[in-house]
């Protein structure tokens, strides 16, 4: 898929998570839901922007992607960490967003 979107101008990142049954749900979510707070805390480092996230997946990633947009997690207003306050969610609407012919 990143070989794919990269060149088509997405910003793409891999994201990993703690595998069951080592680490049960909902540890794996909780990656999912850090990595994204994470890379909207750092998208201007990266030419991106923060409120224009897709999270897309297969097999299990595709299910941690659905699951994650649907909890639409509050960040932490007590976190210690500047990426744990920021919430999941973008603060754009829906209607705002452009999507590019691939």
């Amino acid at each position: 898929m990143a070989d794919f979107l990269a060149p088509a101008g997405y910003a793409v990142f891999s994201v990993n998570y703690r595998l069951a049954p080592k680490y049960p749900y909902p540890y794996m979510v909780y990656d999912v839901q850090r990595a994204v707070r994470y890379i909207r805390y750092h998208a201007h480092d990266w030419n991106a922007d923060p409120d224009k996230i897709a999270l897309v997946g297969g097999s299990a990633g595709g299910y941690l992607s659905n699951l994650v947009g649907l909890l639409n997690a509050p960040g932490d207003p007590h976190a210690a960490d500047p990426v744990d306050l920021r919430e999941r969610k973008g603060t754009g609407s829906r209607k705002s967003l452009r999507t590019k012919q691939l």
